[in-house]
């Protein structure tokens, strides 16, 4: 057994079979519920008990998970960050002024 089989062992076991919700934010956290979906044996008698959602701006990377069989959920609209920056004034002071992402879609991810 290698450490990613042990670890969903793991979380199982100090589960004692309670429901599980995996909640990924953002592309690393996309990625590393992806990783633990592909840890977790399917045929496991457990695994309906285990719900993984993933949650992001970037669709090119939901896109990916949703593909994988993951649930997603996209927080962003097509708007370019600048155009997001003036409909939200007060975030203005600690996102960076930086011309190469105001021009940049929300869509694109951070």
């Amino acid at each position: 057994m290698d450490a990613y089989e042990q670890m969903g062992r793991e979380l199982f076991e100090k589960s004692q079979g309670a429901p599980i919700l995996l909640i990924g934010m953002g592309g690393v956290g996309g990625r590393i519920v992806a990783q633990i979906d592909k840890m977790l044996a399917k045929d496991s008698p457990r695994r309906d008990k285990v719900a993984i959602l993933a949650i992001d701006t970037n669709v090119k990377d939901l896109r990916k998970l949703r593909e994988q069989g993951i649930e997603t959920i996209q927080i962003s609209d097509e708007r370019l960050v600048r155009q997001y920056l003036k409909d939200h004034p007060q975030y203005m002071s600690w996102f960076p002024n930086n011309i190469f992402l105001n021009n940049r879609g929300i869509l694109e991810g951070g």
